[in-house]
């Protein structure tokens, strides 16, 4: 478990429904949690995050909490709506003292799609009551626990956010292409992960076919990819590599 910063904070702005969402999903003590604080302000939510541990300047946290939250509602599924959680002020705890609010003006708010779909599951017993787990991170920490580890993790999370069009789906896997040969390859040339070459290969002509202007280079295939079906490809990719970080890292 990374160490979470017991100085720096980032108060949760935006819809209410959105940061209910963000309390179920992001629970205390792991990687990124939201906590409650109460001083003379009121009552309010913010982010605590690993993330914040080195950062001496509030303009840094503030710039980094902006990268994070884009993230954070992708992968909770609080972007592209009325749901969205934008970035607040940066709430500094001192030690004399009720904590700090310092505020950053922003042209415009952190903008994204939708969900990239991290299911959540319960464990009922045999009466079919909810079993509550022992105290771990939530799916969603732990893709964010990914993006931390990985930047080019963190890029693709954003990419993949909602109903990503084509452009947006091959950066996703320009930013992940690097990383899959080592956790796919098997001896036998066959993908653990079950996704193959050819798929790929049609992924990327027909990507490079619908983000260009059709030319001898740029050649859309006879039968192209779905959309549908290249969003769940990436969204199968990406699982795999962020498995496969997480593993190393516990």
């Amino acid at each position: 478990m990374s160490k979470v910063s017991d100085r720096w904070a980032v108060e949760l702005n935006g819809s209410e429904v959105g940061k209910r969402k963000w309390c179920q999903k992001l629970k205390e003590p792991f990687f990124h949690y939201v906590d409650k604080i109460e001083d003379s302000h009121g009552k309010y939510l913010v982010l605590r995050s690993s993330g914040f541990d080195d950062l001496v300047d509030s303009k840094d946290v503030h710039q980094a909490a902006k990268d994070l939250f884009g993230a954070v509602n992708a992968v909770v599924g609080t972007s592209g709506s009325i749901n969205l959680v934008t970035v607040g002020a940066v709430v500094e705890f001192v030690s004399d003292g009720p904590p700090i609010r310092k505020y950053f003006l922003e042209a415009a708010g952190i903008t994204m799609s939708a969900s990239l779909g991290c299911a959540e599951f319960s464990v009922k017993d045999a009466q079919g009551n909810v079993v509550e787990p022992l105290a771990k991170p939530s799916t969603a920490q732990l893709w964010l626990r990914a993006g931390d580890l990985d930047r080019d993790i963190r890029s693709a999370q954003r990419y993949l956010g909602g109903e990503p069009d084509w452009f947006e789906l091959y950066m996703a896997h320009e930013a992940l292409k690097e990383k899959e040969p080592r956790i796919c390859a098997t001896k036998s040339g066959s993908p653990k992960s079950g996704i193959s070459q050819k798929e790929i290969r049609l992924f990327k002509r027909t990507a490079n076919g619908a983000r260009h202007h059709p030319n001898d280079k740029h050649r859309p295939p006879e039968c192209p990819m779905a959309l549908g079906e290249a969003r769940k490809l990436m969204y199968r990719r990406i699982s795999k590599v962020i498995d496969y970080t997480i593993k190393r890292d516990l």
